[in-house]
């Protein structure tokens, strides 16, 4: 798509907030937004919840990981799952988190390990840059957008279709498709 639209496209920081606990935070959660949406509590229950959770996965304890519930329990812990996982997806989603595949995640949702949280926090206290890319997506953060909108991507293929002698028909029901070579 890139070549035969060209300079048409243009590239596009996607940038993503949600409202969680009364203000915006960027998604993909990154470290210094989720805790400064947090209070000092709830960070200490989630920290504490999320710790055991690691401790746990690494002893061999994990629940059900099917649904979207279970398997974000099952790596985050159930504090981060009650206060934004949860919420978040059944917003999303309008259904609820028990009924959503895990399958799905597996695009969308990365784990991070308890190490990497803590030599994150050890650099900041310290005082040296800790913040780096999103750790729980990944989705990409930049796209390609046509200059002139989404339907540009559409009439670039109908033309070089046509060009090509191609011919595009409407309101007809398909019967067959012949991919015989044109030798």
């Amino acid at each position: 798509v890139k070549n035969l639209l060209g300079e048409e496209l243009i590239p596009v920081q996607k940038r993503t907030a949600i409202f969680f606990n009364g203000r915006y935070v960027n998604y993909p959660l990154r470290f210094r937004d989720m805790f400064q949406a947090l209070d000092v509590r709830q960070m200490i229950v989630c920290f504490l919840d999320f710790s055991a959770t690691r401790i746990r996965r690494r002893l061999g304890h994990t629940m059900n990981e099917e649904s979207f519930e279970g398997w974000i329990k099952s790596h985050f812990g159930g504090a981060l799952y009650n206060i934004y996982f949860g919420p978040y997806a059944e917003k999303v989603w309008g259904v609820s988190c028990a009924r959503l595949s895990s399958s799905q995640l597996l695009r969308r949702v990365t784990t991070v390990g308890l190490w990497d949280i803590v030599k994150k926090a050890a650099r900041r206290l310290i005082g040296l840059s800790a913040e780096g890319k999103a750790e729980y997506s990944q989705q990409p953060q930049a796209f390609y957008y046509g200059r002139r909108g989404a339907r540009v991507i559409a009439e670039r293929i109908k033309d070089v279709v046509e060009r090509k002698g191609g011919t595009f028909l409407f309101e007809h029901r398909v019967e067959g498709i012949d991919v015989t070579p044109d030798n």
